[in-house]
């Protein structure tokens, strides 16, 4: 469900409205859920784009090709 997980939602339209190649960055309130990690992931293979993503506990999840790493 969509409405449930805004930063799908975000990286949808993030997505359709940005050219190939760029950097997309989504900043969270609150934590991401595993399911969410996952599907960037798999979307960040899908389209090859980086996605850095920031949620609520000062991580930045750097999500560049497929590739999760956790950076402080």
């Amino acid at each position: 469900m969509l409405w449930d997980h805004s930063e799908r939602l975000i990286l949808a339209f993030a997505l359709l409205n940005s050219g190939p190649g760029t950097t997309n960055r989504i900043t969270k309130n609150l934590r991401v859920c595993g399911d969410c990690h996952t599907l960037i992931k798999m979307i960040s293979k899908l389209v090859s784009r980086e996605i850095i993503m920031k949620d609520s506990d000062a991580y930045a999840h750097v999500v560049e090709i497929g590739e999760l790493m956790e950076v402080c």
